[in-house]
């Protein structure tokens, strides 16, 4: 909508303030909904976004400032997009204009005016010779046949092909000229997910994260916000990207911690990729072989539509895992004697070892031998942490802390 200069209307402006308002300004020149503006602010100059333009104020018109320059000839970001950061806004309880400024580059923020690279490498296509499993051709199809809102929890085992499930859908959605965004929640993912998508289509693949320099991400983020077709891969923060004709949403691993930002503004990306895609009213799909409990839950409550993919495609079988007790074992060093004898054989096989030690302290928890015995916090009934420095107990769920006891409290043996 543009306003007419010769009119007294207003601009609501959305200011990177912890200030959780919109902020009036009088329009001295045309502009819309969407564009970048300067504004003094008290003593300062800073740049806001316009989100609203309306005939009056609460404010009396005389008391309003002017804004000072519109930055911008036609609106970088479009109505959903604000939307999208309104509605996160009232969800999360924060501030809309720190909620606006996290889903822009620092050069946007700043107001500088960057030129839209049109020069973004496309390499030829090579569409791999692969046989679809039935169950990722139902999966493909049931998400394909949706043309509106609708939330699937893609549950597939390790290498069972989620990401060519990912592939296929998106193949035909760029072909009806549509946007792809691909969330996954780690950078060391981004090179291996970008070079194959960038392998498999003749679209521009544009990647999206704080590790690149400010000058890049500002260029990825103007592409972006062409209308052509495209494909977005990012971290958490790029469910901010300005897509104007997105046509399908991707979590990977949707389950994984890093996608909650916890600093700052926090907020859960899987869950705002939700919300986009009820906002966009398109499909989203989460892709994980260990769901998160509340992706779960809101398949149990039909808000989610389940699909599975419970086998690996051709010839490949799942590794075989095996439980050993070691309860009234004799320990080196923590490892077992039937573990280190496997250990052993692999590596006179020429093979390679993997021990994951998965983590905080200097052991996952005190265990006695003779019983099975295991410290546990008495308040949130989580087994106790060893600590060496201090050499303490210690609860990472709510910080509770115990001295190290020397014999066991159930069967009294050291």
């Amino acid at each position: 909508m543009t306003i007419d200069g010769s009119k007294p209307c207003i601009a609501r402006v959305a200011i990177n303030t912890p200030v959780r308002k919109l902020f009036d300004y009088q329009i001295a020149t045309p502009c819309e909904v969407g564009v970048r503006v300067t504004v003094s602010f008290g003593r300062r100059k800073l740049v806001g976004v316009v989100m609203e333009i309306s005939a009056d104020s609460d404010l009396p018109k005389e008391k309003l400032k002017y804004i000072d320059d519109v930055i911008d000839a036609f609106p970088l970001l479009d109505q959903r997009w604000l939307t999208l950061c309104q509605l996160t806004s009232d969800y999360y309880h924060h501030s809309i204009g720190e909620v606006v400024a996290c889903g822009l580059p620092k050069k946007i923020r700043q107001g500088l005016c960057v030129e839209i690279n049109e020069n973004i490498d496309v390499v030829d296509s090579v569409v791999p010779d692969i046989t679809l499993t039935k169950a990722q051709r139902e999966a493909i199809n049931a998400v394909l046949s949706v043309k509106k809102f609708q939330p699937f929890l893609l549950f597939g085992v390790t290498g069972s092909g989620k990401t060519e499930v990912y592939a296929r859908v998106i193949e035909v959605l760029l072909q009806q000229e549509k946007q792809a965004l691909i969330l996954v929640p780690e950078i060391s993912l981004t090179p291996q997910t970008v070079q194959r998508f960038q392998s498999r289509f003749s679209v521009p693949v544009l990647l999206l994260h704080s590790g690149l320099t400010e000058t890049k991400r500002a260029e990825r983020w103007m592409q972006a916000t062409q209308k052509k077709p495209c494909i977005v891969i990012g971290t958490r923060s790029a469910i901010f990207a300005p897509l104007k004709n997105l046509g399908i949403i991707v979590v990977d691993e949707e389950h994984d911690l890093s996608f909650k930002q916890k600093t700052g503004f926090r907020y859960s990306a899987r869950d705002i990729a939700v919300m986009r895609a009820k906002i966009e009213n398109i499909p989203v799909i989460l892709g994980s072989a260990t769901p998160s409990l509340e992706s779960w839950y809101n398949v149990q409550q039909k808000k989610y539509h389940l699909l599975t993919l419970l086998h690996r495609p051709g010839s490949a079988s799942l590794p075989a895992v095996t439980l050993h007790d070691i309860n009234n074992a004799e320990l080196q060093n923590g490892l077992s004697a039937a573990l280190i004898e496997k250990m052993q054989a692999h590596l006179s096989a020429g093979n390679q070892v993997l021990v994951f030690l998965n983590r905080r302290g200097f052991a996952p928890v005190l265990h006695c031998h003779q019983c099975g015995f295991s410290e546990m916090c008495p308040h949130c009934d989580a087994r106790l942490t060893l600590h060496q420095q201090p050499r303490k107990l210690i609860c990472h769920h709510c910080g509770y802390t115990a001295q190290v006891p020397r014999i066991c409290p159930q069967c009294q043996q050291r």
